[in-house]
């Protein structure tokens, strides 16, 4: 059985790393878990040794994924892997993400091979090819399918301290709450901005919205949650009030920001 660990880097830029989740890192492991059942997947978090300034270890697997959305990241991603790559010489080190996409040739001397744009597909294609032993060094994202076509992303990989926080609401009674992606990209075409990729909205349908805070309630007695998309609320009206009102139908309260249409 082969193993995959997607590796969290230790977010030193943030005053509390351990406050937000690492979504994308669930999401994509829980793609992973789905789609190689003959896989053992699992997420190196390193935010606690960091924010103790403990010395860790990174136990051998045979494939590491990152997914790198910050390039403040990147430099600590960077020296990981060349790491590994000296302790485990048979491993093979994917990475994707935000940073990668813009800084793409810096990245694939560093990675084993990189995946570009939204990723489900792709990273599925780069592991079959690791295993196979013919990998490529660039897989491109054709964009398809939607976000509302993949499981959301499933947080057993974590214990309960690291999924829910009451600082998420702490100015609001500071219930148990964590975050969540509904939607991702955006197609809007601000200059200041990377995150709009893929380049046109893509929600979750309004059940499954619900499903997953019902699940969040279930499992982890979650009482709110914090939007962490780009832009928290659907542009288009009728969009917008099926989603609040998916959001609604579970009781929880809730938060996001955006920014003013």
């Amino acid at each position: 059985m082969q193993s995959i660990s997607l590796i969290v880097p230790s977010w030193h830029y943030w005053a509390e790393p351990l406050k937000l989740q690492p979504l994308w890192e669930l999401y994509y492991a829980t793609h992973l878990r789905h789609s190689f059942p003959d896989s053992e997947v699992d997420i190196i978090d390193l935010r606690e040794s960091a924010a103790r300034d403990e010395a860790y270890v990174i136990p051998e697997r045979d494939i590491y994924v990152y997914w790198l959305m910050k390039s403040a990241d990147s430099r600590e991603v960077y020296d990981i892997v060349r790491k590994l790559k000296k302790l485990y010489p048979k491993s093979a080190h994917i990475g994707g993400g935000t940073h990668v996409d813009f800084v793409t040739e810096e990245s694939a001397e560093v990675f084993d091979t990189v995946v570009l744009g939204t990723a489900e597909e792709v990273l599925l294609d780069a592991i079959r090819d690791t295993r196979a032993g013919r990998s490529e060094k660039i897989y491109r994202s054709s964009q398809k399918p939607p976000f509302s076509d993949y499981h959301h992303a499933e947080r057993d990989f974590l214990p309960k301290s690291r999924i829910v926080s009451d600082r998420h609401f702490e100015k609001y009674g500071g219930v148990p709450g964590t975050g969540v992606y509904f939607s991702r990209g955006c197609n809007f075409r601000c200059n200041f901005c990377v995150y709009n990729n893929p380049n046109k909205f893509e929600w979750r349908k309004p059940e499954q919205i619900t499903a997953e805070i019902e699940y969040l309630k279930r499992e982890y007695g979650v009482q709110g949650v914090n939007l962490r998309d780009e832009v928290c609320l659907p542009p288009h009206p009728k969009t917008a009030i099926d989603y609040i009102e998916a959001i609604g139908r579970t009781g929880v309260i809730w938060r996001g920001q955006t920014i003013p249409m």
